[in-house]
């Protein structure tokens, strides 16, 4: 996340975990840890990271051991609502045995291939393109809601 700073300072890049970042505890049954994501969106893409060195370096670091270290810091009451698992211990279980999965199948996933933000700008006008193709001439000037509408855009055409 690049948080904005107003001009004060210069923005800064935040590293965040939310829930979309742990997708396969929302189910335990299919996740595969080699699964390849979508990852053209993603924060980092524009800064193009060398995402190859960080994995060489870090994903080694991912051991058993220290994610049955990790885990056990979460509070049992946090665990224990998962249905897929008759006890916290198991649940905790699961998470290293995905996570280091995930890390050793690294190769298979990594997002090396970001795309440049004149390719992400073209894939977003195509999208919004196809929107107001589908609507009749009077909605074709209403701005797309569901995308980012460009800052300079005139508003006043939609207020009369």
């Amino acid at each position: 996340m690049v948080w904005p700073t107003l001009g004060t300072v210069p923005p800064r890049l935040w590293l965040i975990d939310h829930g979309a970042a742990l997708v396969f505890h929302h189910r335990w049954d299919g996740s595969d840890p080699a699964k390849r994501y979508d990852f053209r969106h993603h924060a980092l893409g524009r800064y193009a990271p060398d995402v190859r060195a960080a994995d060489a370096e870090l994903a080694p670091r991912v051991t058993e051991e220290l994610l049955r270290r990790i885990v056990a810091e979460v509070p049992d009451t946090w665990l224990l609502d998962e249905p897929a698992f008759a006890t916290a211990d198991e649940a905790r279980a699961a998470y290293v045995d995905h996570l280091h999965a995930r890390a050793r199948a690294s190769a298979a996933w990594l997002p090396t291939d970001f795309p440049t933000g004149d390719e992400l700008a073209a894939e977003e006008a195509r999208r919004a393109a196809r929107t107001r193709q589908g609507r009749p001439d009077w909605l074709k000037r209403v701005p797309d809601l569901h995308g980012k509408p460009a800052a300079e855009q005139d508003w006043s055409v939609h207020l009369g």
